[in-house]
């Protein structure tokens, strides 16, 4: 049997080091008193004493940075160690994915990738790191905000996540370090109204919300604007409309966007800008997933917005 590696990735002081101890003090890795070995690459405030490593029958690595950690290495730490589990606390500004592209020890095997995020200083990075933040989250099962607050958006915490890694199940953890439950916060529009009408501005909150939410959309009418972004083969009156939003860097765009059908496709221009009026369903796709789809009551040209990317805050 392969021994399994918990990844522990995120910025200094973001919590790794107290996530990787109460985890070996919980109760299933720690009542066989397995050999646990971890590997850190950066050392914050939070430290793995002496007394502690050996009343968890743990033994700890340090290492400079993760090209350090060859495999070789790999092999001589199996060895001497003979671990049951492995913990890798990861530097977060070196690269996780050179990490799981690279050839891995045969008796090693990576089964679970986890961020821990410090909450309050999460939209500096986003705003002045956000290629680094993009690469400790873009991989991870599980996304870990510590040290929210009441002044701290957590709709906002959460978008700017999803985008990346849709799939990440996201965890929010007070200063107390007791979880605290997710809830929608008020949203920038009336989702009661007749016909909900979303801004430029509010694009990526309400394309976030509906994704997760398809069911409060479902026959709902709207007004939405974007670009015609592609038409979807072999379906002559529909097309892809959305935005785009920077993900890491200028170079890194994805499209946020949904189907439009019932309109003539042939009368409008690829890139351009339009409005679109129509009713949202939640239809049922062909490998069993649901997606959203506007039926098009009216469309029109649109002038393009001074802001073009989708924001998410």
């Amino acid at each position: 049997m392969k021994v399994p590696i918990y990844l522990i990735t995120g910025f200094l002081d973001s919590g790794k080091t107290t996530l990787i101890k109460e985890t070996l003090e919980g109760h299933d890795f720690s009542k066989d008193k397995d050999s646990t070995l971890i590997i850190q690459f950066e050392e914050g405030e939070v430290e793995f004493e002496d007394d502690w490593l050996e009343k968890y029958n743990s033994s700890l690595i340090q290492l400079d940075s993760s090209v350090d950690l060859t495999l070789e290495l790999m092999k001589q730490l199996h060895e001497i160690y003979n671990p049951k589990q492995i913990f890798i606390e990861f530097n977060g500004m070196q690269t996780v994915s050179e990490l799981l592209t690279r050839e891995m020890f045969d008796k090693w095997i990576i089964i679970q990738i986890l961020t821990t995020i410090d909450a309050s200083t999460f939209f500096t990075y986003v705003n002045n790191m956000k290629p680094y933040m993009f690469e400790i989250t873009r991989y991870s099962g599980a996304i870990i905000f510590n040290r929210v607050d009441d002044s701290i958006s957590k709709t906002q915490l959460r978008n700017n996540v999803k985008v990346v890694n849709r799939e990440a199940q996201i965890i929010y953890m007070n200063k107390n370090g007791q979880a605290e439950e997710y809830t929608m916060e008020d949203l920038p529009f009336d989702t009661n109204l007749d016909v909900i009408n979303i801004s430029d501005d509010d694009y990526g909150i309400w394309y976030m919300d509906a994704i997760e939410n398809m069911n409060k959309y479902d026959e709902k009418d709207i007004i939405i604007r974007g670009i015609f972004l592609e038409r979807i083969p072999n379906l002559n009156h529909s097309f892809v409309l959305g935005r785009l939003a920077m993900v890491c860097c200028a170079d890194d765009m994805v499209p946020i966007s949904i189907p439009i059908t019932g309109v003539n496709v042939d009368q409008m221009i690829l890139n351009n800008w339009y409005e679109v009026l129509g009713t949202l369903r939640k239809t049922e796709l062909s490998n069993g997933s649901y997606t959203l789809v506007i039926y098009a009551k009216n469309v029109k040209t649109y002038p393009k917005p001074k802001y073009e990317l989708v924001n998410f805050n």
